[in-house]
């Protein structure tokens, strides 16, 4: 996993314990957006959809998690509830850890947590720079929308002479 990669066999062994191997059918919603978190997940097998539902309750996809992606990161960053959704696509199978034994594990280990902290960092920036093209693309998709209806509605829009 991309994310324990810079760690040494030592750290490793004493994560061990914390990571619990799960299996995950296809269509199964793993968490809600606004659930208070629990899990971290690091994807072995399949395919993860990540969604997040606008306040007029249209659910934009934000990414595909693929084998060696991790989500759920909220509850690795000790957050109170997950911001986005998460629904397999595929059959999956995953390792997932509660997010408060990675905090304990990164504060009992703080040279692993710090390289734990900046792979998740890494990710989460990525993340969020999705969601910024996501978000533009839907507004411009609803713009362009309401400038058709507004055109057939008179034949002229609000730019034209």
């Amino acid at each position: 996993m991309q994310i324990f990669q810079n760690l040494g066999n030592e750290a490793l062994e004493l994560l061990l314990p914390i990571i619990e191997p799960v299996e995950l059918p296809a269509g199964m919603k793993v968490f809600e957006q606004d659930a208070p978190t629990q899990y971290f997940y690091l994807l072995k097998k399949g395919e993860v959809s990540i969604q997040f539902k606008a306040e007029d309750g249209q659910t934009i996809p934000v990414t595909t998690i693929l084998p060696g992606g991790i989500f759920g990161w909220s509850a690795a960053l000790c957050r109170d509830c997950y911001t986005s959704a998460a629904l397999t696509l595929t059959d999956c199978t995953a390792y997932r850890l509660i997010g408060k034994e990675l905090q304990r594990f990164c504060q009992q280990h703080p040279d692993a947590g710090n390289l734990i902290l900046e792979s998740l960092s890494n990710e989460v920036s990525n993340r969020l720079y999705n969601i910024h093209d996501q978000v533009m693309h839907l507004l411009q998709q609803r713009f362009d929308s309401s400038m058709r209806k507004l055109q057939q509605g008179n034949g002229s829009s609000i730019f034209s002479n």
